[in-house]
């Protein structure tokens, strides 16, 4: 098991078998490996991340908790703090986050926060919140807090640089996409990209990615 670097305030990832720093802190306690349920070796190159709301305001065991107990997995978890848990190297592992096509050529991060929830669960916290226009509907959700939007800049930042994924986020509405256009993409996706069942994780969040390389 690899170490945590919780303490120091920032930490590093795993990505293709190396060590890559980053400036916020990593913890890597929580693992999928392939061979555990809903996790395999990669054969498929990368095409694009996903991102996730965690649909609760839990802590970042009991979201790796959930999806275990449900065969399912993830690469990283970005907790309240702004901590990511890093799960598995996503050059190398799939794991089952998005359904069987798309979790072969992506890798994905769960995002702790209730989302569409109307009141914040008993354990959660007040967050903003706005209005988020996915498949022609507006709906009130959750925003992301501040530690966790430094947390998705560093950890997009780290993966795609390192692994040579584009820094573009889908341009077309917050709506389903067609798998063989899905298929050609190379970026970031939402969940409501995937999925006519899922809002996550909000409008907001890929917004905000996608300014922030535009600046840079």
């Amino acid at each position: 098991m690899l170490d945590s670097s919780r303490a120091r305030g920032r930490g590093y990832l795993v990505l293709g078998g190396q060590r890559v720093p980053v400036n916020v802190p990593v913890d890597h306690s929580l693992v999928f490996a392939p061979g555990m349920p809903g996790t395999r070796q990669r054969t498929q190159p990368l095409q694009f991340g996903v991102m996730h709301w965690s649909g609760g305001d839990r802590d970042a065991q009991d979201v790796y908790d959930t999806l275990a107990q449900r065969g399912l997995s993830i690469h990283f978890i970005l907790d309240r703090e702004g901590t990511i848990w890093q799960c598995a190297d996503p050059a190398s592992v799939v794991c089952a986050h998005v359904g069987s096509g798309p979790n072969a050529i992506s890798w994905g991060v769960e995002i702790v926060n209730y989302g569409a929830a109307q009141t914040p669960p008993e354990r959660g916290m007040a967050r903003p919140r706005y209005e988020s226009l996915t498949r022609g509907t507006y709906r009130t959700v959750a925003d992301f807090l501040p530690a966790q939007y430094v947390a998705i800049g560093a950890l997009f930042d780290a993966v795609h640089t390192t692994l040579r994924l584009p820094k573009v986020v889908y341009p077309g509405p917050a709506a389903l996409v067609p798998w063989a256009q899905l298929r050609a993409f190379r970026g970031v996706v939402g969940h409501f990209h995937i999925s006519n069942q899922k809002r996550d994780p909000g409008t907001r969040p890929l917004e905000r990615l996608a300014q922030h390389w535009a600046r840079r």
